[in-house]
């Protein structure tokens, strides 16, 4: 008798076990599709996929920039503002605002400042980047594909004052020279591998 009620025990543990197994899996399933779904569709609403920068050309990227006590940063298509990140850590004194118009993105991005605790000066914001303001900062930092660079700029040339340091990953303006180029000498297939550079 004990023998059976020990087996009947067992066999409703396993059961318990396995429909535990069967919903967990289930769960993260579904949140794979939703996430999938999210990030699609954020997606579909920009002109501009979500590409994270290398970690390893960020410190490059925020010596290009020049960022001192004062500066004020905004990073037009910020993804999930890791450039705002290590632009706030090197230089806290300085202003960052981070514009992303996609969904996902700025979440991941609102994560990442959670993390960085007392980030005062730092501001996300879910934005068109055609309709920010950029008449007050003096740094910018772009990593746009090349028809997005060519549809800004007549924005940045009416906007920016005079003596903005813009910063552009990868992608030049088509109708304007950079002042100074940068390689990164990184492979032909790896991204971040030169920093245009234009004095505004």
């Amino acid at each position: 008798m004990g023998a059976f009620l020990f087996a009947k025990r067992y066999d409703s543990f396993m059961q318990f076990i396995i429909v535990s197994i069967c919903l967990l899996a289930l769960f993260f399933i579904l949140a794979t599709i939703l996430v999938l779904f999210f990030w699609s569709w954020s997606l579909a609403m920009t002109r501009a996929p979500f590409i994270p920068m290398p970690n390893e050309v960020l410190t490059a990227i925020i010596d290009a920039l020049e960022l001192k006590e004062g500066s004020y940063l905004v990073d037009l298509g910020c993804g999930d503002a890791r450039v705002i990140e290590a632009g706030w850590k090197k230089e806290p004194r300085a202003r960052f605002l981070g514009i992303d118009h996609a969904i996902f993105p700025i979440i991941l991005a609102r994560w990442r400042l959670l993390r960085l605790g007392n980030s005062k000066g730092v501001t996300l914001r879910r934005q068109n980047i055609f309709k920010t303001d950029v008449r007050d900062v003096t740094h910018v930092f772009l990593y746009l594909f090349p028809g997005l660079m060519d549809s800004i700029l007549p924005k940045l040339e009416k906007e920016l004052k005079t003596g903005t340091r813009l910063v552009s990953c990868d992608y030049p303006f088509s109708k304007r020279s950079a002042d100074f180029v940068i390689d990164l000498h990184r492979t032909k297939n790896q991204l971040g591998r030169k920093l245009y550079i234009y004095i505004f």
